[in-house]
């Protein structure tokens, strides 16, 4: 809770490791109803992430408190920021004073961003205290900024360190809210430590491999993230580690740097996966298989060809006359024969399809050769000489009809 005169509002804030001040953004100065003092000297300026230089346009003195617990903290100065990435930021030297990152964690919260909200670096100008630390053979001073979502290097660290840098183009948003994008990604074994001038560095538990983003412009050699720090307890159990450091003069720093887009890039990226998986596992269709297609189209029409002459044979026959008796056969004959043009008609699509989608032989080409000069017959065609019947595709249909033919 954030207290000024006789107005107070509960905002959640941004506990920025990186950032020694505390800021405020105009807009919600504004709309909380806090009075802006404007300072009649030169105004206080600050660096951002990425270099650009932010004078703040006044600053505002409240009182704070954590809601779950009664004591105030007086006289807590915010500066004002006419664009800032978000509400407020809570600064190291408040971090500090409160104990929040090292006795009393449970007052930091997860907040579920967006998924078309970007990522934080919100880091604001060079901190007072540095990180010991190495990153592969190099031993450096890294600043831990819990305000960032990103794990950083600079361009010039990187290149005279002599790391190999990856394509990786991302979009950031920075405290100031304006825009920049990475160069390149490094992978390292980073570890921290202490420094001995006889022994030189001594790691402190144990190193981890990282993969830092490269921005050109960053105003410290390495920068941690949030989810860093917290993987290491750099707060808790690195407290030793931490080394004076040198800010510039008349500049404080403001990190606050966010990795636009990166929830639906994620998505996006599983979702090509996926579809590359799927296309990798499915077979590139063959000829075979599309032989294999009008064989199965054969069989099923075999099928049901003998579905129907059985519904044929199994019509009864009347016990009477001759003459009624010859009738019912000649219906029983006209039915097959019209089911036979139809069989034909369906047979011959069949095979000009796979004639036109597999290069497989015509109709004539399914007859066979008759010995001793005698005409080329089909495998399953009628044994009675001169019988009009066209040619099976198979065998039981012909089986199936002799008896009726008398074959």
């Amino acid at each position: 809770m954030i207290a000024s005169g006789d107005k107070s509002v509960i905002v959640t804030a941004c506990p920025d490791s990186g950032s020694d001040d505390n800021i405020i953004s105009h807009d919600f100065a504004m709309s909380a109803g806090f009075k802006i003092q404007v300072s009649d000297s030169e105004p206080r300026r600050f660096s951002v992430a990425n270099g650009k230089v932010v004078e703040a346009v006044g600053q505002v003195q409240a009182h704070c408190a954590f809601v779950t617990e009664d004591k105030r903290i007086p006289d807590c100065i915010f500066h004002v920021f006419n664009t800032l990435a978000v509400p407020v930021i809570m600064g190291m030297d408040f971090l500090r004073q409160t104990e929040t990152l090292t006795k009393h964690t449970y007052r930091l919260v997860k907040e579920l961003a967006p998924a078309m909200q970007s990522l934080r670096v919100n880091s604001v100008g060079k901190p007072k205290q540095s990180l010991l630390c190495r990153l592969n053979n190099y031993v450096g001073c890294a600043r831990p900024d819990t305000g960032s979502d990103l794990d950083l290097v600079s361009r010039t660290f990187a290149n005279s360190r002599g790391f190999a840098i990856e394509p990786a183009f991302e979009q950031l948003e920075f405290a100031d809210c304006s825009i920049g994008y990475t160069s390149g990604l490094v992978r390292g074994t980073f570890s921290v430590g202490d420094f001995s001038d006889v022994r030189g560095f001594l790691p402190r538990g144990e190193a981890i491999d990282l993969e830092f983003y490269v921005l050109d412009s960053l105003n410290s050699d390495i920068l941690l993230g949030q989810d860093t720090i917290d993987e290491l307890g750099i707060f808790s159990s690195h407290v030793q580690s931490f080394i004076p450091s040198l800010p510039c003069l008349g500049e404080s720093d403001v990190n606050i740097i966010r990795h636009i887009g990166k929830l639906e890039r994620s998505v996006s990226e599983k979702l090509k996966k996926l579809k590359h998986t799927i296309l990798a596992s499915t077979p590139p269709r063959r000829d075979d298989d599309q032989s294999q297609d009008f064989e199965t189209q054969t069989k099923l029409h075999e099928q049901r060809e003998n579905a129907r002459l059985e519904a044929v044979r199994s019509q009864p026959v009347p016990v009477g006359d001759a003459g009624n008796d010859s009738g019912a056969h000649e219906r029983g004959a006209s039915q097959i024969a019209d089911f036979d043009g139809l069989r034909t008609n369906y047979s011959g699509h069949l095979l000009s399809t796979a004639s036109l989608t597999t290069g497989s032989a015509s109709v004539a080409d399914t007859t066979v050769a008759a010995t001793d000069g005698a005409p080329p017959m089909s495998p399953y065609a009628s044994p009675t000489p001169g019988c009009s019947t066209p040619p099976f595709v198979a065998q039981p249909p012909l089986d199936r009809l002799s008896p009726v033919r008398g074959w």
